[in-house]
């Protein structure tokens, strides 16, 4: 079987489908490849991230944040205006951190049907055996 992609990017993770959401809205035709029959599940890594006012302050010339990073409501269970941290030596530190913690099934899934709604395809439960020149082999 044949098919012919201006794209194939392998993980559907955030940052897989986001690339795929701005590729795929640049007119490109895009394929994710994930070997997880659900993207988000189950949970990678931690829900912490910063809120894009807190990202603005910490990465001031990236241009549009708030359409970058934009975060479904229904994935944010809970916003902090601090953060903890616990040293090895254990010496604690607080410190002013504007952030959301999310709930990542939901938040990876919300980004998955942006970039479909954009005309990305995705293709789960797949893996990359092999790239042979302009060829993958699952």
């Amino acid at each position: 079987m044949e098919y012919d992609w201006d794209a194939i990017i392998i993980g559907g993770g955030p940052a897989g489908s986001t690339v795929a959401r701005y590729a795929a809205d640049g007119g490109a035709k895009v394929l994710v490849i994930d070997r997880r029959r659900v993207i988000g599940t189950p949970l990678q890594c931690g829900e912490l991230v910063p809120s894009n006012l807190q990202l603005k302050d910490l990465c001031p010339d990236v241009p549009d944040i708030d359409e970058l990073f934009c975060t479904p409501d229904e994935a944010i269970s809970r916003e902090t205006k601090t953060m903890g941290l616990v040293a090895p030596s254990g010496k604690k530190m607080v410190y002013s951190f504007e952030g959301q913690i999310l709930h990542r099934p939901i938040h990876d899934q919300k980004l998955v049907e942006m970039a479909k709604t954009k005309g990305a395809e995705f293709l789960t439960e797949a893996r990359v055996n092999d790239i042979d020149g302009h060829n993958i082999i699952l």
